[in-house]
């Protein structure tokens, strides 16, 4: 019990040593990459301690270190939350090529820093484009800047796994054990072990990834609609806002004299300069417009230039589209119509129509601002990009977590079992101690059904245990009554001829000898076992 409760410590050093290690590496990580801004390198430096958190402690350290790195990031730069995923998968790669040994010699170094590039400057670098709209101009030579970057990441990394001794390094490494730690030759035999259909382990973890696939695919298709309802209400009401502004700057009472005279209408030119600079405020305004609807088309009262169409001049006359004939109507009515979304000659393109009243009441005209919805298509684009990455930051990093947690809490412990089991049963008779000494070490205290388990497991050996060893001393006392019955029979036989006697004790000598020196020659070994030399020997007086 003394020995359990050292293991049980060293654990509990392992999550301080860990611990130590993540903190180590999200300081560094912020640290490095603020030096590499303040000299204005082309580079970033922001990974040094996610590879060196994988590298030395695994994969979840890493991924800690990675999350954390960029959740801290995010609150300069919201951007930054979105490459999660990306430092996440640079840690699962530097932990799974670290552990088969690829920092150890120059070759696997140089394919080490490539998939670290691949990663961070193949993979990463397609959110950049998703984010400025699919704009690819310079991937290339970021996926360089990239490559420079992994390969004086992994410099520094293998600087500061030199300067750590060896005995320090194995306490980072992170372990969850549940029970008496395993060696590795032990891990690998629990690896081995095979089974019917699936795993539990692959079990597991195929239905947490359906499970998170999912779940992420709701939360997604949910976020992206209320997203995109939200921009939706954005637009209109900047649409609604500018339309609104640019009613304010026009006289309704002189409609007519600007459609007649146009320019040359006293006040028409520094109007159609306002609603210009008024347009101008919006990024989002395509075009900007104030028709007189008529029974033929709409009429031009002001036009005003867009950034690839030059505005119509006043009085000419546009027809209508077809998605416009449903409100001609209210339109005529001079009501004032909800936003709407057509397709019209000039694009895709969301529609705000504000009426514009003289003094008696009357709708001369209609105010129109244009939203083309190529830009809500862009921004949702972008948007589920983001989403896309973030959450697939999370879920790549709760799978590890739970596979991590069911390895030390269900599978390695049931394999334990399993193969002790499987030794008991193929053990002779004088290993049953060292299998029940072997079983009552593995010391399995998950705290649940598994610890259940282990006791009732553990409690059957020993009960096994005992039975065999009471039987086998019920057998050795039948052996000596068995013994005795023989050398009575013989005694009676040298009571009756004393040379007869002596003669059948030395047979039985003789047959001991003879069988012993044919087993050292190697005769029969199949046959001449200690249990057929004593059988032998002992009925030889009979």
């Amino acid at each position: 019990m003394e020995e359990n409760r050292d293991y049980r410590k060293e654990i509990l050093h392992n999550y301080a040593y860990v611990f130590g290690l993540c903190f180590f590496g999200v300081i560094v990580n912020l640290v490095i990459a603020q030096f590499a801004d303040m000299l204005n390198l082309p580079i970033w430096l922001d990974t040094v301690g996610t590879i060196a958190a994988a590298s030395l402690g695994g994969y979840i350290p890493g991924m800690i270190v990675g999350l954390f790195t960029n959740l801290c990031k995010g609150m300069v730069d919201v951007s930054s939350v979105y490459y999660s995923a990306i430092s996440v998968m640079i840690a699962a790669a530097a932990a799974f090529l670290s552990e088969r040994g690829w920092l150890k010699k120059p070759l696997t170094i140089c394919g080490f820093i490539l998939i670290m590039a691949l990663i961070g400057g193949g993979l990463g670098g397609f959110l950049p484009i998703l984010m400025a709209g699919f704009e690819t101009s310079g991937y290339w030579m970021d996926f360089l800047y990239d490559l420079i970057d992994k390969t004086v990441t992994v410099v520094i990394v293998l600087l500061i796994d030199l300067a750590i001794p060896k005995e320090q390094k194995d306490k980072m490494h992170l372990f969850g054990w549940r029970q008496k730690p395993l060696t590795k030759e032990e891990i690998k035999a629990t690896k081995k072990i095979c089974c019917r259909q699936a795993l539990l382990r692959s079990k597991i973890t195929w239905i947490l990834c359906i499970s998170l696939t999912l779940l992420a695919a709701v939360a997604t298709a949910i976020s992206f609609y209320l997203y995109r309802e939200a921009v939706k209400d954005e637009y209109e009401k900047t649409a609604y806002g500018v339309a609104s502004v640019a009613k304010d700057h026009i006289d309704a009472e002189r409609v007519d004299e600007f459609i007649t005279d146009g320019v040359n209408a006293p006040g028409y030119v520094e109007t159609l300069r306002d609603l210009q600079i008024i347009r101008n405020t919006s990024k989002n305004i395509e075009f900007l417009y104030v028709f007189r609807i008529e029974s033929d088309g709409c009429r031009v009262v002001f036009d005003v230039d867009s950034e690839e169409l030059e505005g119509l001049a006043a009085g000419e006359l546009i027809g209508f589209d077809d998605d416009f004939i449903e409100y001609l109507p209210a339109l005529y009515a001079g009501e004032e119509i909800d936003p709407i979304i057509v397709k019209s000659t000039y694009g895709w393109l969301m529609t705000v129509y504000l009426p514009l009243y003289n003094n008696a009441g009357d709708c001369v005209c209609y105010v129109g601002a244009d939203i083309k919805m190529e830009r809500l298509v862009n921004s949702e684009a972008i948007y589920f990009s983001q989403m896309i990455f973030l959450y697939l930051g999370f879920v790549i990093f709760i799978t590890a977590v739970v596979i991590w947690f069911v390895d030390y809490n269900i599978v390695y412990p049931i394999n334990s079992m399993a193969i002790q089991a499987d030794t008991f049963l193929a053990n002779k008779e004088d290993d049953f101690e060292e299998s029940l000494r072997k079983v009552q070490e593995l010391d399995v205290y998950t705290g649940d059904e598994v610890e259940n388990l282990y006791h009732s497991f553990r409690k059957m050996t020993e009960d096994m245990v005992a039975y065999m060893n009471e039987v086998s001393e019920k057998n050795k006392t039948i052996e000596k009554m068995q013994d005795a019955l023989i050398m009575s029979l013989a005694d009676m036989v040298e009571n009756r001829d004393e040379n007869t006697g002596m003669h059948i004790r030395k047979t039985a000598a003789y047959v001991d000898t003879i069988l012993q020196q044919m087993r050292k020659m190697g005769m029969h070994p199949d046959v001449l076992t200690d249990e057929y030399i004593s059988n032998v020997v002992r009925s030889a007086p009979l």
